[in-house]
């Protein structure tokens, strides 16, 4: 009941954005305050906003005190039959059955039947109970489909958003306290354009901007809905490009795949051009993600012919810097230099500040990669100063996300720290969940490394709490691993073997397998460590085979130094001696003089005991 107003109610909470229904809301208004009119209906397909519509035009008249006797809000997915609606209604005017009627006949009450097609066994007593309303009390129905009113009802058909709201919906879901960035806004224009400003597919992709993948889940049944439902190719083509976005974004490619493919015979049969090329731009970056860089170049090169076709400056932009972050993950750092720099170009002939920021921001990482850090911490800041001047808070908590990383990688881990708690408290104000995970991780391991072993496990373990609830698999795949890692190091095993476990099995869902690797490594160590040593065995062996097939040389020298200790212990010396030798020759090659050291003192120790053995 609401505490505001005296009118008994049950309406739910008033929709905590809403734009561009005004005249909507005048005229369904109105309807409802005409005598000779009884119920007002509000017709569009799923997803448009019909329920939002209805709880704001019912809260505008609760404002106003027009319906004094009552406001009964009523899911007709939950209703069985007139009885129930009977019933659902004598509880919010807390009456018995019988004195419902002469209630709804004696006083102004206002009756809200949400979905009134769903629910299509009952459907014909719904309808008959709304023919059967007293004169007095009126009735606001939403529903997908046409369906059969009393006389004096009036329907309104809801249309699709306008592009400015748009732009206004999509800025008040994505981050209330910030710009969107040119990134949000591409993204954003074209699931909109394709999908006719449809609402339901805005909100999705706000959430998905916004990194908030738990939310994104609680609308995903809509949309599946709006996808089963009659309507033009081209917005379900939309439907299934931003269903592919989720998966894409929470790490499920082979879902995403078979989306983002549903998506691109859609708009290749209507010749969509546009929405191809942003399909193959998409597919290009699962590609990437899944280390194919050679199928990733083609896609992204499919797409850029597309837009360089149609003079979209924008998209070839976008498509030069991607290319360089595929260049420069194929350790081609001169070509990515290049590519970043012709991108940059571009964008400052659009004077697109935050484009720039953007392009900054990679030309930046891309000079860390490269160890000049001097240069990295310049592009950072050049960056930062853009957000600070056009008031991208996104942006700022990138910026100085990364000059955190930067004094990190130089060693002065208290300024890092100092810059990652400012980025963490920029995300926490705009709502970006995903960056308050990446950032509390970083203090996690900024703090392991001074080691500090307790602040490290509190800052791991907010981000791997806030991963679970965005869904963000691969942050708490990896966070997983290092708190992992450090609770084997504390002693706790049993703790430290249940997150690493955790993380190989999201890892096998993907293609990285020399995270796998490490991951299975760390678990072989920790068994090893427990006296588990059949398991321990197994474990090595399967971490072997997997660096082994990606020429992990380092990989491979830990395995089979944590093998030929495992086999001293069950008395196979020589073969224990066979691994540790092996393991020796590969960290001499590597120059790795600390682990050459320790290998020859466990070599020491396996000839000491062979010496003792009897003939």
């Amino acid at each position: 009941m609401s505490s505001d107003f005296r009118v008994s109610n049950n309406l739910p909470p008033r929709p905590e954005f809403f734009v561009d229904r005004e005249h909507e809301i005048q005229q369904a208004t109105y309807a409802l305050l005409q005598g000779q009119t009884t119920v007002v209906g509000l017709i569009g397909m799923a997803g448009i906003g019909k329920t939002w519509l209805a709880l704001e035009i019912a809260h505008c008249l609760l404002e106003r005190d027009e319906f004094k006797g009552g406001m009964i809000w009523l899911a007709s997915r939950d209703l069985q039959s007139s009885d129930d609606v009977l019933s659902k209604i004598g509880t919010v005017l807390e009456v018995p059955i019988s004195e419902v009627y002469p209630r709804l006949s004696s006083q102004r009450c206002l009756i809200v039947l949400d979905g009134l097609d769903e629910n299509p066994p009952y459907l014909p007593e719904m309808e008959r109970f709304l023919e059967t309303l007293p004169p007095h009390s009126k009735a606001l129905i939403t529903s997908r489909h046409e369906v059969s009113l009393p006389p004096q009802a009036r329907v309104f058909y809801i249309a699709p958003f306008t592009e400015q709201a748009v732009t206004e919906l999509f800025t008040a879901l994505s981050a209330r306290h910030s710009e969107m960035s040119d990134e949000d806004r591409l993204r954003i224009s074209e699931i909109a354009r394709a999908l006719g400003y449809h609402p339901l597919a805005l909100t999705l992709a706000a959430r998905l901007v916004q990194g908030d993948y738990a939310k994104t889940q609680t609308i995903i049944r809509q949309a599946l809905d709006v996808a089963k439902t009659p309507m033009a190719e081209q917005q379900r083509a939309a439907i299934f490009h931003t269903l592919a976005s989720l998966s894409q974004a929470q790490g499920n490619y082979s879902e995403a795949l078979q989306l983002y493919q549903e998506s691109l015979e859609i708009a290749e049969r209507l010749g969509d051009q546009q929405s191809i090329a942003s399909t193959l731009s998409n597919l290009g970056a699962i590609a990437q993600a899944q280390g194919n860089l050679a199928k990733a170049r083609r896609l992204y090169q499919q797409s850029l012919r597309i837009v360089q076709r149609l003079g979209d400056r924008e998209g070839v932009a976008r498509l030069l810097h991607n290319l360089g972050t595929l260049a420069q993950d194929h350790g081609e750092y001169v070509k990515a230099r290049r590519l970043y720099q012709e991108s940059l170009a571009i964008k400052e002939r659009l004077e697109d500040r935050q484009g720039i920021a953007a392009t900054l921001h990679q030309l930046g990482t891309l000079a860390q990669t490269t160890y000049d850090y001097s240069e990295a911490r310049r592009l950072f800041e050049q960056a930062l100063a853009i957000a600070y001047e056009i008031g991208d808070r996104n942006s700022e908590s990138r910026s100085v996300g990364n000059l955190g990383n930067v004094y990190a990688a130089v060693g002065d881990i208290h300024t890092a720290i100092d810059y990652y708690q400012q980025a963490l408290a920029i995300a926490r104000d705009i709502g970006d969940r995903h960056s308050e995970s990446t950032r509390l991780a970083n203090l996690g391991t900024a703090y392991a490394t001074l080691g500090e072993a307790r602040k490290a496990i509190e800052y791991y373990e907010q981000a791997i709490a806030t991963a679970r609830q965005i869904g963000d698999k691969h942050s708490l795949s990896s966070i997983s691993f290092k708190l992992g890692t450090i609770y084997v190091e504390q002693g706790r095993w049993y703790d430290g073997l249940r997150l690493l476990e955790e993380s190989l099995a999201i890892l096998r869902q993907g293609d990285d397998i020399n995270a796998r690797a490490d991951t299975i490594y760390q678990i072989a160590r920790t068994n090893h460590l427990m006296g588990n040593l059949d398991e321990a065995r197994i474990r090595y062996r399967d971490a072997l085979r997997l660096y082994d097939r990606t020429d992990n040389q380092r990989g491979v020298a830990a395995c089979k130094t944590g093998l030929g200790r495992l086999t001293i212990q069950t008395g196979w010396l020589d073969d224990a001696v066979h691994e540790l030798e092996q393991a020796k020759q590969i960290y001499t090659e590597l120059k790795d003089e600390q682990h050459v050291g320790e290998i020859e003192e466990v070599l020491h120790l396996a000839n000491r005991i062979k010496e003792r053995q009897p003939v």
